[in-house]
């Protein structure tokens, strides 16, 4: 006869179908949903990271910032406008 009252209790603890081993069925799974959420939260910041947009006007003005074309004040104002 099964006893579930002793052990980890539960279906995975002692007395259950898994027998000794369903603790540590129950750590693997638990460390494979904290990775699994780990690796969807990350991904999530990167795609919205890449999702600003990133117009082909700001990177044309940093390069004529890079260039020395024109000056920090310029770059700082045509920024701002470009921003709004």
């Amino acid at each position: 006869m099964m006893y579930f009252g002793r052990g980890f209790g539960g279906c995975l603890g002692y007395g259950s179908p898994f027998g000794g081993i369903g603790g540590i069925l129950m750590g693997v799974v638990c460390v494979l949903l904290i990775a699994a959420m780990i690796v969807f939260v990350v991904r999530a910041l990167k795609k919205a990271e890449h999702s600003r947009p990133s117009t082909g006007a700001m990177e044309a003005l940093r390069l004529r910032y890079a260039k020395g074309e024109i000056t920090e004040e310029e770059y700082l104002r045509i920024k701002k406008t470009l921003e709004q």
